[in-house]
């Protein structure tokens, strides 16, 4: 049998064309490496690849697992790889240069939820690196951002070591570290501690829960030494997790430039990085179970349907609870849930009174946010009645867009034009003149002292202000922008002190604002609106901020609430 046939019967292959034929649930990203292996072995088989798979190699990690191992836990009596765990661990070992011999790939991002047997199966990797993948004097390493879970993973190893009939006596096991000493090699763990990462010489080395990183340290340090061996290898597995400026993020959106053979990613990245992402469709909703399968390939096998719904419905009624299966069992970054702006109770607290308008033509600023001209628009108008501050705002949406859908946040259009607060606009995108005419029959009714905006996408509907005799104030998008201002407005919503005269399309749009702190580090305070999810617009919020920044820059001109560069005025 060829070569090329015989791959074609591997686990690893059958998968990725299960995936592609439908025959799988997998996510986006899964169908993409899918195709992607089953590219480059067309690639390889024509001579035009620099690589070949090697169909032994893929299978050696594979078949130590399963003819040597013992799971350690579970109601399981033998170690048996899934096919896609087949298909992960055979492109991580199977791949070599066709040359050298040498592995093809560096690192390896392995982004599973847990309860998919990443565990036992890094305990396996790690002891088959040990005895039968390694180099003379080769270092490897469990590591973990603190020293209880590197221990973990590592007594896991120690277990699955010691229950093995053939390994126990091969590798001298200790509780803090084993050595296999034909090789001179030797496995331990190591938290993250610079001062235990001088002087290392790290071969192969499984870096986990890298979601609760917030430093690169660890994993920089333990990088730069491997360079030493000609086939150093860096596994990460992590699940999705709350902390939004870390290495795991990083590597999440880095693996999706892999996937998408992104422009600025170089031919050497592509060649030696495995992107591995389970997760839901971003544009798929999260809590619907038909579709959980997409991010626990061992769902049916290791945990069934059942159980994860009776998970959910404890879960879902506490924030924190929720956050945390989202995150750790849906594979969905979550921001933690003292980052939602307003809570309900603030909202009704809110809403609770219709505008009052006390005189003829009150002073007013506005404002609007134009995002893509293909979806939502909006402007708003803010004014003060004594204490309390009011807003209205309108919105405008293709019919095109309407017809398309809005993901898992469909609405009643139909109604909320009918109240007045949407306008359905004929066509694939909203024309700039729609946003001006509602903007100048504001003027009529209220004296505007300003308009902000935010400049991007927006020169013809400014110019058009501008040519009506409004003044326009850039309001530049960013934390120094509007850290103050929106603590000012979450202090009035506090104290009830804001009205929106029961607009519900502008309250959904509120309820959908979260915080995101200034580089993501929440210690720095520095806020700045951000939306949930892709379906979930917040463009009605960031007009009404727009006009409300420019209000307090005129009521209190040295209030230094931005630099000079963060707001340029353009005035007539």
């Amino acid at each position: 049998m060829s070569a090329a046939k015989e791959i074609m019967r591997s686990r690893a292959y059958l998968y990725a064309v299960d995936v592609l034929e439908g025959k799988v649930l997998a996510p986006k990203t899964i169908k993409q490496q899918a195709r992607h292996f089953l590219d480059d072995l067309k690639r390889a088989e024509s001579g035009k690849f620099r690589y070949v798979f090697d169909l032994r190699r893929a299978g050696l990690p594979i078949e130590f697992c399963e003819r040597y191992l013992l799971p350690t836990a579970g109601d399981y009596e033998t170690f048996t790889f899934m096919p896609w765990q087949c298909f992960v661990d055979g492109q991580a070992f199977g791949w070599v240069d066709a040359a050298t011999g040498h592995r093809r790939y560096r690192e390896v991002f392995e982004f599973v939820p847990r309860g998919n047997g990443k565990t036992a199966r890094s305990s396996g990797k790690m002891g088959y690196m040990v005895t039968k993948g390694g180099v003379r004097g080769g270092e490897n390493y469990f590591c973990a951002n603190n020293a209880k879970q590197a221990r973990r993973q590592y007594m896991d190893f120690y277990a699955q070591m010691t229950m093995s009939p053939v390994l126990k006596n091969k590798i001298r096991l200790r509780l803090s570290e084993s050595r296999y000493e034909p090789d001179f090699s030797r496995v331990t763990y190591l938290a993250n501690d610079p001062a235990s990462l001088d002087g290392l010489r790290p071969y192969f080395v499984i870096k986990d829960e890298l979601e609760n990183e917030n430093s690169f340290d660890q994993i920089n340090q333990l990088l730069r030494p491997m360079k030493k061996f000609r086939e150093p290898l860096m596994w990460y597995t992590t699940t999705a997790g709350t902390v939004l400026d870390g290495p795991c993020v990083y590597h999440y959106n880095y693996a999706k430039k892999i996937l998408d053979r992104a422009p600025d990613v170089t031919e050497l990245a592509v060649d030696t990085y495995l992107p591995i992402i389970y997760e839901i469709d971003p544009d798929l909703p999260y809590d619907d179970p038909r579709w959980w399968g997409m991010a626990n390939p061992s769902l049916g096998t290791l945990m069934t349907l059942e159980d994860l719904i009776l998970d959910w419905e404890r879960a879902k009624r506490s924030p924190q609870e929720r956050a945390d299966f989202v995150t750790k069992q849906l594979n969905r970054f979550a921001v933690p849930p003292e980052a939602v702006f307003v809570d309900l109770d603030t909202l009704r607290r809110n809403d609770q009174a219709d505008i009052q308008t006390t005189f003829l033509r009150p002073p007013a600023w506005a404002g609007f946010d134009l995002a893509k001209s293909e979806d939502f628009c909006a402007a708003a108008v803010v004014w003060q009645e004594g204490s309390t501050l009011c807003v209205r705002h309108h919105s405008w949406v293709p019919e095109d867009k309407i017809r398309r859908g809005n993901g898992d946040e469909e609405k009643d259009w139909a109604e909320w034009q009918r109240r007045g607060w949407l306008s359905i606009t004929p066509g694939r995108y909203v024309r700039y003149e729609y946003i001006a005419d509602w903007l100048l029959e504001q003027a009529k009714l209220f004296d505007i002292r300003a308009v902000g905006y935010d400049p991007y996408n927006a020169p013809e509907l400014e110019k058009a202000l501008r040519a009506n005799g409004l003044r326009t104030e850039i309001v530049r998008q960013g934390p120094l922008t509007f850290n103050a201002p929106m603590k000012a407005l979450k202090e009035r919503l506090l104290d009830g002190q804001v009205v929106w005269g029961h607009d519900e399309m502008f309250a959904w749009y509120l309820r959908n604002v979260r915080l995101r702190a200034d580089f993501f580090d929440l210690e720095k305070e520095n806020w700045y609106p951000a939306k949930p999810g892709r379906y979930k617009k917040i463009d009605g919020f960031m007009a009404m901020m727009d006009a409300f920044i420019v209000k307090i820059q005129d009521e209190s001109p040295d209030s230094h609430l931005w630099d000079d560069s963060e707001m340029i005025s353009m005035r007539l």
